[in-house]
């Protein structure tokens, strides 16, 4: 990784957004909200709340702890923390969900490949046959022309 641009890790520059943290702890509930709609099996209100989690990704990847934090709220530490473990978590459920829909596109393309090669297997066949039947017909043809000739004479 020679180039700046080939970074893993992204430098935080960002001090941590307490008035969002805390909108997010204390007004939204959004962590609590989406374990619950998980637990109650609540498909269509969870992945909503997962999109809204997800899209908090960026602007929480970029934060940076540092000494303005030392002094922050244990709650407001703790729910960061939840936070952050619940983003990593859709995120690694996206991207099981990416892998499997190309894996599932790998063996679509295989079965197509496969059902490709048979077709063109098949029209080989066939043309190898009219290929027999145009030979016969031609045979034919040539067999009752001959057949016509001398029988004028």
């Amino acid at each position: 990784m020679s180039e700046a641009n080939d970074a893993v890790f992204l430098k935080k520059t960002t001090s941590v957004d307490l008035q969002l943290l805390q909108k997010l702890r204390n007004e939204t509930q959004l962590v609590s909200k989406l374990l619950e709609a998980d637990s109650d099996q609540n498909v269509d209100v969870r992945d909503k709340l997962m999109d809204e989690a997800e899209n908090l990704f960026d602007s929480i990847s970029s934060w940076k702890i540092g000494e303005d934090e030392k002094n922050m709220d244990i709650d407001d530490a703790l729910h960061l923390f939840q936070l952050a473990q619940v983003i990593m978590e859709i995120k690694a459920v996206k991207l099981q969900e990416e892998e499997d829909a190309h894996a599932d596109s790998k063996k679509k393309l295989k079965k197509a490949k496969d059902e490709n090669k048979s077709n063109m297997a098949r029209v080989a066949e066939l043309d190898d046959e009219i290929a027999l039947l145009q030979q016969e017909l031609e045979t034919a043809y040539t067999t009752n022309a001959s057949s016509r000739t001398r029988g004028d004479t």
